[in-house]
């Protein structure tokens, strides 16, 4: 599993509307594996929404994140993707 972060950019100004990490877990396809999905507080005006994805490599994960976001949102651009090492630890090892 990794986590990723996605900041988002508006193409044409705007904010994320509430419930935004909902929707996106909701839609998302079970072959995405997208565990979970957050809205990070404070990153106004880009932003950040971070995802936990199961996959076997961080770039996958983050390909799936940023598919997501452009399937979901019109209007919006990703401005920026970064992947942490896999969560839990142990489950690499």
């Amino acid at each position: 599993m990794f986590l990723v972060l996605v900041r988002l950019r508006a193409t044409a100004g705007g904010e994320l509307p509430p419930g935004t990490a909902e929707l996106l877990r909701d839609s998302a396809p079970a072959a995405y594996g997208i565990e979970h999905v957050t809205a990070i507080p404070g990153t106004h005006p880009d932003p950040v929404l971070a995802f936990y994805v199961l996959s076997r490599s961080a770039g996958e994960a983050a390909l799936r994140a940023e598919a997501l976001c452009r399937q979901t949102f019109v209007g919006w651009r990703t401005e920026d993707t970064r992947t942490a090492d896999p969560w839990p630890p142990s489950a690499m090892t």
